[in-house]
């Protein structure tokens, strides 16, 4: 693919088909974190006790979750459904990536999913933020938002029973966002 098509295509791609690219990415990531054992190093350096299956079907439940809140995006594409999509994966992607890294370092032992952190998560989640401020999605200031809250959620996602929280909480919100403004905006027109 030549560079004028690949920028004509980046150029042209809506927020509301690239945030799709979202959980095929992640699919990835969970896919390259299964084979090289991310939950055996997790076993190994945090004490837990995963099983492959116990992993599998944890992130088959973020899957679903992201399913939902890119679901009502599409559906319902205002810019406070897209600030909480895009806030969820800034923190399970973007942040993700510099997660492993630091697993790395801390524990200097390669931490699985730090590849596909570093060459798909870090350079999508940047190009879906440029693409939802090139469609008025987003504003310059609450894409700050966006990477700060992204940044907590992700240090938060480590600490147990707030990552159940997060977790459950991303989609959750998104519907009610969506409702909310349907309701007290849209309704009243």
């Amino acid at each position: 693919m030549s560079d004028s098509k690949i920028k004509d295509f980046f150029s042209n791609i809506t927020f509301r088909k690239a945030i799709w690219f979202a959980p095929l990415i992640y699919l990835m990531h969970m896919i390259e974190e299964a084979v090289l054992g991310f939950y055996v190093f997790m076993n190994v350096h945090h004490g837990t006790n995963v099983t492959l299956v116990g992993f599998l079907l944890a992130n088959m439940m973020i899957m679903i979750m992201y399913l939902i809140v890119i679901t009502t995006f599409t559906v319902y594409s205002k810019p406070i459904t897209a600030f909480f999509a895009l806030l969820g994966i800034t923190a399970a992607q973007f942040f993700n990536a510099f997660a492993h890294l630091i697993y790395s370092i801390y524990f200097l032992d390669f931490c699985p999913g730090v590849i596909t952190g570093f060459a798909l998560y870090i350079p999508f989640v940047s190009i879906l933020w440029w693409i939802a401020y090139k469609d008025e999605y987003v504003t310059k200031q609450s894409l700050a938002v966006i990477i700060v809250l992204g940044a907590v959620l992700m240090a938060l996602f480590e600490v147990p029973f707030l990552n159940v929280v997060i977790l459950f909480g991303w989609p959750i919100l998104t519907l009610l966002s969506a409702l909310i403004y349907h309701y007290r905006f849209e309704k009243s027109e």
